[in-house]
């Protein structure tokens, strides 16, 4: 049963019918929208996986506003009597106060070309992109469990309704009058038995003889499921249980450990539920799956080459074998496809989109090739660069680099001297003339209150951060549009008071990085 939704925007327009088979639009982070089922009857609204609040004591409304992300995010509305539900896509917009859904794209692609897995997070938000790769993270396991979990689930089931079987020649001893095939040994054998021999050179009649000695040893041929292409389904089988479970225990341990996400973030704990009841549900279906016939017939999961070549020419077999690869693929590299990735808030899409360009600005100044000065990482996802400039200078640049915290421990001569600081990107200069520090805080922000109010930040790191006991020689806001103060844009103000605010965004990211002077 289809369960229709409407959604009411708070805006003056009039509420609208959400469609079932297209992304709807019109939301947009932060922005309160008011669900309503059209249906009478008792429901639940799901948005990723969290159960939203009834909107007072009224029946089927819901209030939802999105957090900071922007993408696609699926809503389901259940009716608690009969557990049938029906998907919505949510078309979710970047805040326009901020940059355009465009602007906020561009972003997104072009730090998915310098490190994919940095655009992939833990927000409901949604994009298709990714392809193999070599690092793993369970989000990003589940979404693909979740996105290919039920196709290959119908097409595993397909293949047990016609599964490939191949013949397999034995020997036995069959009775005369059953032999179909016959060979030397069948005759060499036989002829040593008298009553045998004599039947067949036709001395005496089957009547005569005792039935037991009537028996011959022929070859047989029976058809049989244990062969190459059914060892590789069960393998697969084999190897998408082994991640569901993966999955449960990692994402588990991180609902149990999540403290509060605060208000910037989405929780993790809170869609848990859901989420682990959807991965024992697929682990259930796929260990009755390989507990029956035919499967239950295979001695052992292997892949083999000769298995491979038999599920690709089959296109059954094919496809299941596809979709299960899709189920436990790992990493993100490589152009866009058809993976759903969840994204990180835009916020941090903001954050790391900021520092990808700053080091494609050194690079250019250096005239540095990306693989002549590579971005290199940390177990702790931080990342850093070093490049040399053409005067000689060595620059490195630092995201997210820790500032020990107190008179003591300082990290690569990176100190606070009141508590522990981690500012989002740190550049240093040295080797030619007066060494420079500079810290640069990536705000994604762009009225005049919320900019103003995020200054806070630029002054507290001018005061307390320490680079081999020198302060910041400056310490400046990044934001993706100005307008909001426009003083503290001006490169007289950042001479002036050290503290400022710098323009960066998709088309203007070189104009605004050349005003720090490097």
């Amino acid at each position: 049963m289809d369960a229709p939704l409407t959604v009411d925007f708070e805006n003056g327009t009039p509420p609208r019918l959400l469609q079932r088979d297209e992304p709807n639009p019109g939301f947009s982070e932060l922005c309160r929208v008011v669900f309503m089922a059209s249906l009478p009857g008792p429901w639940e609204l799901q948005i990723d996986d969290e159960r939203v609040a009834p909107e007072g004591v009224v029946q089927g409304r819901w209030a939802w506003s999105p957090g900071f992300f922007a993408g696609e995010v699926l809503a389901k509305l259940i009716h608690l009597d009969t557990g049938q539900s029906t998907e919505y896509r949510l078309d979710v917009s970047p805040d326009g106060a901020k940059v355009g859904r465009d602007i906020f794209l561009t972003m997104l692609r072009e730090l998915w070309v310098e490190a994919p897995d940095l655009v992939a997070g833990t927000e409901p938000a949604l994009d298709r992109m990714g392809t193999l790769g070599a690092s793993e993270d369970p989000y990003l396991a589940f979404c693909r469990l979740r996105q290919h979990g039920a196709s290959f689930l119908s097409a595993m089931k397909r293949v047990t309704c016609d599964p490939i079987r191949t013949l397999r020649y034995h020997r036995m001893l069959v009775p005369l009058r059953a032999v179909r095939r016959a060979d030397a040994r069948t005759a060499a054998t036989g002829l040593r038995d008298p009553f045998v021999a004599a039947v067949l050179t036709g001395r005496e009649s089957t009547s005569e003889a005792p039935a037991a000695d009537l028996n011959l040893d022929a070859p047989v041929v029976e058809q049989h499921l244990d062969n190459a292409a059914n060892r590789c389904l069960v393998a697969m089988v084999r190897a998408v249980l082994r991640r569901i479970e993966h999955c449960r225990v990692e994402l588990g341990k991180i609902a149990t450990s999540e403290k509060n996400p605060g208000d910037t973030r989405t929780s993790v704990a809170a869609r848990w539920p859901v989420r682990e009841g959807f991965l024992i549900r697929m682990r259930a279906d796929l260990e009755r799956l390989v507990r029956r016939f035919p499967l239950s017939e295979v001695s052992r999961p292997e892949v083999t080459p000769a298995g491979l070549n038999a599920i690709a020419a089959h296109p059954v077999y094919s496809r299941a074998y596809g979709r299960g690869w899709r189920c436990i693929r790992r990493g993100l590299t490589g152009d866009p496809s058809e993976d759903e990735v969840p994204l990180s808030p835009t916020w941090e899409v903001y954050e790391r989109w900021t520092f990808f360009k700053l080091i494609e600005f050194l690079r250019t100044k250096a005239g540095l090739s990306a693989s002549a000065s590579p971005i290199h990482r940390s177990l702790e996802d931080r990342c850093r660069w070093t490049g040399r400039m053409q005067d000689g200078s060595t620059i490195r640049a630092f995201f997210q680099h820790p500032f020990s915290g107190g008179p003591h421990g300082s990290n690569r001569g990176f100190l606070s001297i009141s508590g522990r600081r981690i500012p989002d990107i740190v550049l240093t200069v040295e080797g030619v003339g007066e060494p420079r520090f500079v810290v640069l805080d990536a705000k994604y922000r762009r009225t005049r209150s919320n900019v103003l109010e995020a200054m806070e930040s630029a002054h507290i790191y001018h005061d307390s951060l320490r680079w081999n006991g020198r302060p910041p020689d400056q310490s400046l806001l990044l934001v993706p549009a100005g307008g909001g103060a426009p003083w503290l844009q001006d490169p007289g103000f950042h001479h002036e008071h050290a503290v400022g605010v710098v323009v960066v965004s998709p088309g203007s990211a070189q104009e605004g990085l050349t005003l720090l002077g490097l």
